[in-house]
C-alpha cells in the first residue's frame, strides 16, 4: 500500500460521492507545552504528557471497529475503500516513547490491512516545540514500519509564536522532512492575530516558502473554553489570510484556490436546505469517524482546518457509542441530534435564516460556530460569510 500522489487531502476534502475515502481520528494526545491562543484542548489536559489510549485497548478497539465498518459498507453497497487517513492527535504525539510510537504505526497498518484499503497514510500532529536530539528516535520508530508516502505531519503552530523564535520551528521542519514527504502546515489563529507587524508576517512567509508542504491549512476551532480568544472579526480574519496568501502564493496550495475545491459554495434558493442537510448527514456518516480519548465513537467531519461538526471539549458529543456506531440506532439518533443542533442556531440568529450561504456553512461545520455569536446581531459575524462569499464572486 502505498499513495499514489503528494497531494493526499484531496482525497479527503471532496464531497465523497463515490464513499471511496475514509477518515479516521484517533484522540491519543492531549498534552502540548506550546500556549497558541486558538488551541481548543483546555489548559489543564494540556499538562498531560502520556497517551490517551493504551495499545491493548486501542488493538481490541480497532479490531472490532474493522468488523463493524465492513459490514456496514457491505450493507450500504459501498466497494472497499481506496484512500484511508488516520489521524492520531489532536495534542503532541511526540511525547510517546519510541515503543508506543513504533506500535501505534503497526497497529494503523493493521487495520489499514484489515479493511484491505488501497492507500493508507498515518498522520501525527506535533507542535513542532523539540529538539532534534529529543525526538529523532521517535521519528525513526515511527517510520521504522512506513514508508515515506504512509507517514505524513500535521505540524500546527502559531504565527505569534513563530516570530519569538524562528530557528526553532525551522531546524525542526528539516527534521520532519527527513522521514516524510508529507507535511502540512496548520497555522493556529488567534484574535490577536492582528498584532503581528508586516516584518513578522514577511518573516512567517518566507518560513512557508522554504519548505515544500504540501499543504497550508487552519488549526482553528472554537468551543466553550477558547472561543473569547478566537472570536474575528471577519476584516482580522480575511486581512490576514490576504496578506499570507499574496507573500506565499502557489498553484497547488493557494488558500482560496483549495477552498474553491473543498468547498461547494452553493447559494441557497440553488438547492434545499433538507436536501442539502440529507447528503452532508450521509457523507459524514460513510467518510469519517472520531475515536475520543474515552473510547467512545463519534462521527465528525473538518473541512477548513480543525472546523468539526462534533466538538469535543467542553461540548456534549451530538452523538457517541462506546459499541458500533453503525446500528440504526446510532445513526438515527445522530440525526435527529443533529438536526436539533443546527435547527437551535438556525432560530436563535436572523442573519442564518435567509443567508445566501447557509448551505455551504452547514456542508462545512461553520454553522456551529454561529453558537457565539450575539443572539440579535442583525448582520452574520461569521468570519465564514467573508470566506464564503469571496469564493463566490470569484467563480461569478
Amino acid at each position: 500500500m502505498t499513495n499514489i500522489t503528494k497531494n493526499w487531502r484531496n482525497y479527503f476534502e471532496y464531497i465523497n460521492e463515490d464513499n471511496k475515502n475514509f477518515k479516521l481520528f484517533i484522540e491519543t494526545a492531549y498534552g502540548c507545552h506550546g500556549s497558541c491562543g486558538g488551541c481548543p484542548i483546555p489548559l489543564d489536559l494540556r499538562k498531560g504528557t502520556e497517551p490517551k489510549i493504551s495499545l491493548e485497548e486501542l488493538d481490541q478497539t480497532l479490531t472490532t471497529f474493522a468488523q463493524n465498518l465492513i459490514d456496514f459498507r457491505a450493507k450500504s453497497n459501498f466497494e472497499n475503500i481506496e484512500n484511508l487517513a488516520i489521524t492520531i492527535g489532536p495534542g503532541e504525539n511526540l511525547y510517546f516513547s519510541t515503543n508506543y510510537l513504533e506500535k501505534l504505526s503497526i497497529l494503523s497498518k493493521k487495520f489499514a490491512n484489515s479493511i484491505n484499503t488501497k492507500n493508507f497514510h498515518l498522520a501525527v500532529t506535533t507542535s513542532g516545540l523539540f529538539s532534534e536530539k529529543k525526538v529523532e528516535s521517535k521519528l525513526i520508530a515511527l517510520s521504522k514500519h512506513l514508508s515515506r508516502e504512509q507517514l505524513s505531519f500535521a505540524f500546527i503552530l502559531n504565527p505569534r509564536q513563530f516570530a519569538k523564535t524562528p530557528q526553532i520551528y525551522y531546524n525542526f521542519a528539516n527534521l520532519l522532512f527527513k522521514y516524510s514527504d508529507l507535511i502540512e502546515l496548520e497555522i493556529n489563529m488567534d484574535n490577536k492575530i492582528h498584532l503581528l507587524t508586516e516584518e513578522n508576517i514577511i518573516e512567517f512567509s518566507k518560513f512557508i516558502n522554504s519548505f515544500n508542504f504540501i499543504q497550508l491549512d487552519f488549526a482553528y476551532a472554537i468551543n466553550l473554553g477558547n472561543f473569547s480568544k478566537t472570536q474575528f472579526t471577519q476584516t482580522q480574519f480575511l486581512n490576514f489570510i490576504e496578506k499570507l496568501r499574496v507573500l506565499t502564493h502557489n498553484s497547488e496550495r493557494d488558500f482560496f484556490s483549495q477552498w474553491n475545491k473543498n468547498l461547494h459554495i452553493v447559494p441557497t434558493e440553488e438547492i434545499d436546505y433538507q436536501e442539502n442537510f440529507n447528503l452532508n448527514l450521509n457523507n459524514i456518516v460513510s467518510s469519517h469517524i472520531r475515536l475520543n480519548a474515552m473510547g467512545h465513537w463519534h462521527f465528525a467531519k473538518n473541512i477548513l482546518g480543525t472546523i468539526y461538526y462534533d466538538q469535543t471539549y467542553s461540548f456534549e458529543p451530538l452523538c457517541s457509542s462506546k459499541g458500533n456506531p453503525y446500528s440504526e440506532e446510532n445513526i438515527l439518533k445522530f440525526k435527529k441530534q443533529l438536526v436539533s443542533h443546527y435547527n437551535k442556531i438556525l432560530h436563535k440568529h436572523k442573519p442564518c435564516l435567509d443567508c445566501l450561504y447557509k448551505n455551504t456553512c452547514l456542508s462545512s461545520g461553520f454553522l456551529s460556530y454561529a453558537q457565539f455569536s450575539e443572539s440579535n446581531e442583525e448582520h452574520c459575524s461569521n468570519p465564514s460569510f467573508t470566506i464564503f462569499n469571496k469564493i463566490y464572486e470569484s467563480k461569478k
